[in-house]
């Protein structure tokens, strides 16, 4: 998203400069993050965190508690929020046994 767009929904919005390597770092960062709750971490394509749940369901006390301790998680280390992505609800609509069930996407930290 462009910067005036960004300013126009958020205008309170911290813009920083892109660094590729300081958003690997923050991306690494909220990867070892989500290891407490799975140790199904995936690094995917365009600043995605893909993690599997299945199992944690029942041990975290259902989805919706899962979820906000994720957040919560996350939010700790400074991202905005996590957002569910196309590609996650076409893996919850019927992907391959192998493949994650449950994907979401980590909102970029603040870098700076």
């Amino acid at each position: 998203m462009r910067r005036g767009g960004v300013l126009m929904l958020m205008p309170d919005a911290r813009l920083h400069v892109r660094s590729p390597e300081r958003e690997a770092e923050a991306l690494n960062t909220a990867a070892l993050a989500l290891l407490q709750y799975t140790p199904l971490v995936a690094v995917a394509e365009e600043s995605t965190l893909l993690i599997d749940i299945g199992a944690s369901l029942r041990l975290f006390g259902g989805i919706r508690a899962l979820c906000r301790r994720v957040r919560a998680s996350l939010r700790a280390l400074g991202y905005s929020g996590v957002l569910r992505t196309h590609r996650a609800r076409r893996l919850d609509a019927g992907a391959p046994p192998c493949r994650p069930r449950h994907a979401h996407r980590v909102a970029h930290a603040p870098v700076g």
